[in-house]
């Protein structure tokens, strides 16, 4: 759970974010499909267990474009 910094812009540093570094692997590594089922299965284990709330699905924040695996 490391903390990365991921340019939204190539080498522009005044657009940047702050992910977790499984988050950027499972982008490079996933194709769009798997990503997208393993962050709703995380979403619902954590709903099961009491850490997210029914409303914590917040799709207006969450930015996936870039680093999918090609199959």
């Amino acid at each position: 759970m490391y903390p990365f910094c991921e340019h939204l812009v190539p080498e522009d540093d005044s657009q940047m974010v702050v992910e977790t570094r499984i988050v950027n692997d499972m982008k490079s590594h996933l194709t769009e499909q798997e990503f997208w089922q393993m962050v709703e299965h995380l979403h619902a284990v954590g709903k099961v267990k009491g850490k997210c709330g029914p409303d914590s699905r917040r799709n207006d924040l969450i930015r996936v474009e870039r680093h999918y695996a090609k199959r």
